[in-house]
């Protein structure tokens, strides 16, 4: 999976780094050389925190190693009270694991130990290169009077050092920097003296601003502020010809040394900076100022790029912020002139993100103030009315001037025009409910869905009297009646257009006024044609019971507040799982925390979620338990925003990940993503068309056994299935016919399978939920996996209003939006567009509609199994120099293409020179086609200086604008780096990701 990045020409597109839900231990502290744990106890040679069979094919370990060696300045001097970190850094890591695991302090000679480091090492899963078992560690320190220090990054892999002379040895080990098991780790650190920086801040009208945060090599991430931030801290040497030395691990830095905050006069300072080396930087004053980045140099000589700011040795970095100024809008009713209360205003500034300050509420007088630093035409207005109003969302462009401190905006909403749709069956005369509706315009003919209001995307159909009132812009509109299912329910075919859809005759829609449009449709009946009735295997009056209850689910309209685990077993014996929840009263919720901690030796985490449904609408709302959000965890009327949202509307699909603030669109028939609902918490659908196995007929159906429990009733049998024999267990209540206990398996001793409900309640309308739900599978007599649901309140919604299921979305989000896209399995899958929103959202459905329609990606012509487009660069090379073409004939050809500017390229080239140094025996070529921004000369510089083997292409100008290249946009890739894999006979067989491609080049050689 990728995460990508996005310029308005460019994509780039970076690693999704995984995180698993364990617990670590904690960090080694040691004073003096030779110094153990402090009470004296070693920690295991080896702690297993996650199998690759338990983790999806990802396992994670601590490893128990010594790391020693010496520090000393640059004359040779040892350094002696030095400061000595180690700290894990890997792609791979653990939910809540410290990253920095271990610190001791050297002696006079200037030496350290850290004795019994527990490192992370990560297993991989099975990979077209053979992937080691390693966990990478950065050793750093600091002294006073010096600047702090770092090495390279060092692997540990828990395996004998590989023969190098083995011929059968695809990955010899060449690198100082990898250490095996039984093998000294031995890590010296050299200490330069310090570069200093220091600097005023201010406004610009001269004032200082105090508490100023200064960040130099980790600034915060502005899309996600409560997170780790970006990071880029690089030792780049006094020579130009250095290896530069990455300082992954700035994270567990402390602090103090990498932030600087400005005192009462706006000054700050720096005094232990590591000399020659490059620093990403952020000075950050409260949140409405626009932070201002930048990268700096403390080089002894300007050898920087023209961007980056150079303070060498003892520099000074002044900055000047324009303070924002006073945006005073006033909100009324275009006709009647009276102030418009509780709008919501909103400013988009074109580029820079504000988190605080651009969005506000207007008071009851329509009155409301944004903050906002001075700019020209850069801000978009938006002002959308609260519900109770029949007013028009409007926009309009602002500019706020430097030479004003507060400038005044009147802003006079338009009234929605009123239309009222009728409709009626054509050969009844009934009301006809369900039907929703699309409009085309006299200039535009590509119908857009109809929304009851102008601020939300709802999708509104008819009630049951046929009747649905929308408030719409005015002008000229043509009305398409729609009676058919939402995409996300239909099955099988779609129904024809002439079928399902009604066209109505071009309305007038005025300001103000209501339009009645009437619409004669014939009644849709879907093509369900019965099976012939057949027997179930349970008594036909718990199925009758169980039938009305699936009735009751579909069509709720219910609110419910749960508290929820999912996670895996961790080791948690099958048999006592069962026993344990089989033994509790069925008619109350258990104690599950005691049982948790007391029987089953294991704490339970209990997250806070909200399922919302009402028909075709599902919501879930999961919530972190965290009693100090960040601003960008509140909504604009102050309430905390969930930390992941997922929506479905019957058309398309939300999903908000909060804590990195991606939002994902998809069409709902085709959405990738669970949501949680009421079938999650009972299943009385699933339950009432259990019918007999496909080897069994109505005469040979053989029905559960009944097993009287009191109250209850067990049913249990096994029968014969097309995927083999299955045992089935279901208790039920004998009055209601609640299920308490759904269970699969082999056999009634073996179950797999298993569901569990318990307190049942009835709420108003009848319907029947749990208190409490747990469910889990097994594996190999231990449980997998396993998800529990407390219910605490249950409300029963007598309507569901349009904001109920808008997902808003805090400023800095970034939308992905997959709709549209084609899923033709023997073409490359187009990239999603995207865009990031510069403040906060009300509903992300709505924003895209107005704001940005979904971006049309261009259809690749690529099609898998033809023959590959051909690789016609401007220039071919190596790192030595120019070459001919290379012959590709008779081979099998991987095509990377990347660029010496894109981070995610850079990052993956390692790999890419591994599968060329793999595969080189093999009748194989790999070619990295770089895009056409860079001569040959740089390129191959860069490919000396970073020794890249492996044939290089440089790519032609594209002759469409939006492309790297002519030769990617021929393969049709946006994106960098995007892999190609053309076979033996010359036709390209896949366009994607560099793994995928791996596999693709493994399956096509011998």
């Amino acid at each position: 999976m990728n995460v990508l990045y996005q310029s308005p020409a460019r994509i780039f597109a970076a690693p999704l780094f995984l995180t698993l839900l364990v617990c670590t231990s904690a960090v080694s502290e040691q004073t003096a050389p030779g110094k153990s744990i402090s009470d004296g106890t070693r920690p295991p040679e080896v702690v297993v925190l996650k199998t690759i069979e338990e983790n999806a094919g990802f396992g994670s370990e601590l490893h128990r190693v010594t790391i020693r060696g010496t520090t000393r300045d640059s004359t040779g001097k040892p350094i002696g009270s030095a400061r000595v970190y180690v700290a894990s850094h890997n792609s791979i890591s653990v939910s809540g694991f410290q990253k920095l695991r271990g610190q001791t302090t050297t002696n006079e000679a200037g030496e350290y130990e850290l004795t019994d480091v527990q490192l992370l090492v990560n297993r991989n899963r099975p990979n077209p290169l053979p992937q080691p078992a390693e966990g990478g560690f950065v050793v750093f320190g600091e002294a006073k009077g010096y600047g702090i220090t770092w090495a390279h990054e060092h692997q540990y892999r828990p395996e004998e050092r590989p023969d190098p002379t083995n011929v059968d040895n695809k990955r010899p080990d060449k690198s100082d920097h990898v250490y095996f098991n039984n093998e000294p780790v031995v890590v010296d650190l050299e200490f330069d003296l310090p570069a200093t920086m220091h600097g005023r801040v201010t406004d610009d009208q001269g004032r200082p601003i105090p508490n100023a945060t200064v960040s130099l090599g980790l600034i915060p991430n502005w899309r996600d502020p409560t997170g780790h931030g970006s990071w880029s801290c690089v030792y780049v040497g006094k020579d130009v010809d250095a290896r530069p030395i990455p300082f992954d691990a700035i994270v567990s830095l402390p602090s103090d040394l990498r932030e600087a905050r400005t005192d009462a006069d706006g000054r700050y300072q720096f005094d232990q900076l590591r000399r020659d080396s490059t620093y990403l930087g952020m000075i950050s004053p409260d949140p409405t100022f626009d932070a201002y980045q930048f990268n700096l140099s403390t080089q002894s000589e300007n050898q920087s790029k023209s961007r980056t700011i150079h303070t060498g040795y003892a520099g000074t970095l002044d900055h000047t912020f324009e303070r924002p100024r006073e945006v005073n809008i006033h909100v009324v009713d275009q006709a009647s002139e009276q102030p418009v209360p509780d709008a919501i205003v909103t400013a988009y500034h074109r580029r820079k993100v504000r988190h605080i300050g651009s969005r506000a509420r207007t008071d009851a007088n329509g009155r409301v103030q944004l903050r906002l630093p001075p700019s020209v035409d850069d801000y978009e207005l938006w002002i959308e009315p609260c519900m109770t109003e029949r007013l028009l969302l409007q926009t309009l462009q602002i500019s706020v001037p430097k030479d004003k401190d507060a400038i005044d905006v009147p802003v006079k909403l338009e009234p929605a025009a009123i239309v009222q749709f009728r409709c009626t069956d054509a050969d009844s005369g009934e009301p006809v409910s369900g039907v929703y509706f699309e409009y085309e315009t006299d200039t535009i003919s590509s119908p857009t869905m109809v929304s009851s209001q102008s601020v939300y995307v709802d999708h509104p159909v008819t009630d049951k009297l046929g009747l649905l009132t929308a408030y719409l812009p005015p002008g000229r509109r043509r009305f398409i009646a729609v009676n058919a299912p939402f995409p996300a329910q239909r099955r099988g075919s779609a129904i024809p257009d002439h079928e399902s859809h009604t066209r109505g005759e071009i309305v007038d829609l005025v300001a103000g006024e209501t339009s009645i449009v009437d619409f004669k449709i014939n009644s849709f009946q879907e093509d369900n044609t019965p099976l012939p009735a057949r027997k179930s295997v349970f008594p036909e009056e718990y199925v009758e019971k169980w039938d009305a209850q699936a009735q009751l689910v579909r069509n709720a309209r219910v609110k419910v507040s749960v508290r929820l685990s999912r996670t895996s077993g961790k080791g948690i014996d099958a048999a006592t799982f069962l026993e344990t929840f089989r033994n509790c009263a069925p008619y109350q919720v258990p104690d599950v925390e005691s049982i948790f901690a007391d029987t089953l030796d294991a704490k339970l985490h209990l997250t806070p979620m909200v399922i919302t449904v009402d028909g075709t609408n599902n919501r879930e709302d999961i919530y972190a338990l965290d009693s100090h959000p960040e601003p960008s965890r509140v909504d604009v009327d102050g309430n905390t925003r969930p930390t992941r949202t997922a929506v479905s509307n019957g058309f398309e699909s939300v999903h908000v990940h909060g804590f990195s603030n991606q939002v994902d669109v998809m069409n709902a028939a085709e959405s990738r993503f669970h949501i949680s609902n009421l079938h999650d918490l009972c299943r009385w659908p699933a339950i009432h068309r259990r019918r007999p196995g496909a080897t069994q007929t109505d005469e040979t159906l053989t029905p559960a056994v009944p097993i009287d429990l009191g109250e209850r009733i067990a049913f249990e049998l096994e029968t014969p299935t097309q995927f083999g024999k299955i045992a089935v267990r279901q208790v039920c209540d004998k009055a209601t016919g609640f299920i308490f206990e759904t269970s699969y398996g082999p056999t009634l001793d073996d179950l797999s399978d298993c569901k569990f409900y318990f307190a049942p309640k009835k709420h108003p309308g009848g319907m029947i939920l749990p208190g409490m739900q747990v469910s889990w599978k097994v594996r190999d007599g231990k449980v997998q996996w396993y998800e529990l649901h407390l219910i605490d309140h249950v409300e029963v919604l007598d309507r569901a209003m349009p904001e109920t299921f808008a997902v808003a979305i805090p400023a800095g989000s970034m939308i992905v939006d997959h709709r549209g896209i084609a899923s033709d399995p023997l073409r490359p899958r187009s990239r999603p567009s995207q865009l990031i929103v510069t403040s906060a959202v009300t509903d992300t459905l709505a924003y895209l509609q107005r704001k940005s329609a979904p971006v049309k990606l261009v259809e690749s012509t690529i099609r898998y199994g033809q023959e590959a487009p051909s690789i016609e660069p401007s220039a071919w090379l190596r790192n030595d120099g120019a070459t001919e073409a290379p012959d590709l004939s008779g081979k099998v050809v991987l095509v990377d293409f990347w660029g010496v500017y894109c981070g995610p390229c850079v990052a993956q080239l390692p790999e890419v020179q591994k599968a060329a140094d793999y595969f080189a025996d093999e009748q194989f070529l790999l070619i990295g086609v770089h895009d056409s921004d860079i001569t040959p000369d740089e390129l191959a510089a860069y490919a000396e200086k970073n020794n890249l083997r492996f044939q290089l292409a440089i790519d032609k100008p594209a002759t469409e604008r939006g492309w790297f290249g002519e030769t990617m946009r021929a393969y049709g890739v946006r994106g960098i780096p995007s892999s190609a894999v053309i076979d033996k006979e010359g036709n390209v067989v896949f366009v994607g990701g560099l793994k995928d491609a791996m596999f693709k080049v493994k399956e096509l050689l011998p």
